[in-house]
C-alpha cells in the first residue's frame, strides 16, 4: 500500500462491499506490508493451535521501527507473494483475521498524546478494488463495529499508545536499549515466555501485582498484564494492575 493510495474520508462516510461475485476478490491479499499487533498474533496462533515461537518461525518477519527501535512483526507472504492463509474460497481464518484486514478499505494512523490515542482514518483506493464501487455506504464507526475491530482494540489501543508515544524512554531504558527492546518483543509477541517470566517469584518481589496473577491462565489476561508492564518499564507509566515495589532489582 502506497501513501498515494490514501485519501481523506469525506463526511466520515464511504462506499464498500466485498464478495465473491467481484472479479477482484482476494486481490487485496497479495504483496501485503501488514504489521501484526500482539492481539492479532494471539488470535491466529490460538486458531492454528500453535505456540508463539512456531507462529513467528513460520508466518512472520521481524521489522524494526526507526526510534525507538521497536521490533514489530509483519505477516510473511508465501512464495507467490500472497497471504499464507489465503485459499480459493477466501481467508482460511476469517473469524480471526488481523486488525488491518478487518479495517480494509480503511487505513488507520494512531498517535499517542501521552493521555490518549488519537486516530485518523483514510480510505485506501487501489486500482484493483471494485468493492469501492458498490452501493453499500458505511460510516466509520459502523464499519469498525461491523468488522469486529472494537474487540481487537481493547488490546490494540494500549499497544499503539506504547509504540507511538511521544514521551521519552526512561534513562535506564536508553542505557540498555537492546535488552529492553528484547523485553518489549517478548511481552508483545511471545506470551508463553512472558508467562514464565511473571511466574518467577522475583517478578512479585519487584511489582505489586494482585495475587490472582500467580495462577494466570487466559492469554488475554496475560496480554493485559504484559502491555501494562511494557508501559511501566519503558515509560514509567502507572497502570491498574502493576505497582512497583522495588524497581532497583531490575527485571
Amino acid at each position: 500500500m502506497s501513501m498515494h493510495n490514501l485519501f481523506p474520508i469525506e463526511e466520515g462516510k464511504f462506499n464498500f462491499m466485498c464478495h465473491k461475485g467481484l472479479s477482484c476478490f482476494t486481490k487485496c491479499c497479495f504483496n501485503l506490508n501488514l504489521i501484526l499487533t500482539p492481539y492479532d498474533v494471539l488470535r491466529i496462533k490460538k486458531r492454528l493451535n500453535i505456540d508463539s515461537n512456531t507462529f513467528i518461525d513460520n508466518y512472520a518477519d521481524i521489522d524494526m521501527e526507526e526510534y525507538p527501535p521497536f521490533p514489530v512483526l509483519k505477516l510473511r507472504m508465501d512464495e507467490n507473494k500472497k497471504c499464507p492463509f489465503l485459499t480459493k474460497e477466501g481467508c482460511s481464518l476469517y473469524d480471526d483475521r488481523p486488525t488491518a484486514c478487518r479495517l480494509y478499505p480503511l487505513a488507520r494512523a494512531s498517535t499517542s498524546t501521552g493521555k490518549e490515542v488519537k486516530e485518523r482514518f483514510f480510505l485506501i483506493k487501489e486500482e484493483h478494488c471494485l468493492g469501492l464501487n458498490e452501493d453499500r455506504q458505511w460510516e466509520i464507526k459502523e464499519w469498525i463495529k461491523h468488522e469486529g475491530v472494537e474487540e481487537y482494540d481493547k488490546f490494540n489501543l494500549p499497544w499503539f499508545e506504547i509504540v507511538t508515544s511521544h514521551n521519552e524512554l526512561l534513562s535506564d531504558v536508553k542505557d540498555n536499549l537492546f535488552k529492553n527492546m528484547k523485553a518489549f518483543f517478548m511481552a508483545s509477541y511471545n506470551l508463553e515466555s512472558f508467562k514464565k517470566y511473571i511466574l518467577n517469584d522475583k517478578f512479585f518481589k519487584i511489582y505489586n501485582v494482585p495475587e490472582r496473577y500467580r495462577d494466570i491462565s487466559e492469554d488475554t489476561d496475560v496480554l493485559s498484564l504484559s502491555l501494562e508492564w511494557i508501559g511501566f518499564v519503558l515509560y514509567g507509566k502507572k497502570g491498574n494492575i502493576i505497582n512497583p515495589m522495588d524497581t532497583s532489582q531490575g527485571y
